[in-house]
């Protein structure tokens, strides 16, 4: 079996289990790192206090679509890397400071270490989906 392209994980904040809303990760061929995307929870509620960042996000496990772009500003040890997904695909931008700028790719599956699948062998398990 193939790690999925992205995994959903309720989310809330510190000391306030009641305020849930979504993260939606995924890996980022370019930069070689997790992305994790805040979307609204299934009851609507929103990310953050009361006007954090958050996306609109199509539902779409295997190719998603987000809105509006995804930026993480350069640093010494990341490059700037900014892109649409769009129907599963990386659309990355040409203002990317990374061998991928200007090119759409495909999603990858996720590595190991961010995706745990659930097993019946007495391992330890991590619902990605609770």
């Amino acid at each position: 079996m193939t790690n999925p392209v992205m995994i959903v994980r309720n989310t809330y904040r510190h000391g306030a289990p009641h305020h849930k809303w979504r993260t939606c990760w995924m890996w980022c061929p370019a930069c070689e790192h997790a992305v994790a995307i805040p979307v609204a929870g299934l009851n609507g509620e929103l990310p953050g206090a009361p006007d954090g960042p958050y996306w609109e996000w199509d539902g779409n496990l295997e190719h998603p679509t987000f809105d509006p772009s995804i930026l993480q500003s350069e640093t010494r040890t990341m490059p700037k890397c900014h892109s649409y997904i769009r129907n599963g695909q990386w659309q990355f931008l040409s203002d990317c400071t990374h061998s991928m700028a200007g090119k759409t790719v495909d999603m990858v599956p996720l590595p190991d270490w961010l995706f745990i699948e659930r097993r019946d062998d007495g391992d330890e398990q991590v619902d990605w989906d609770d």
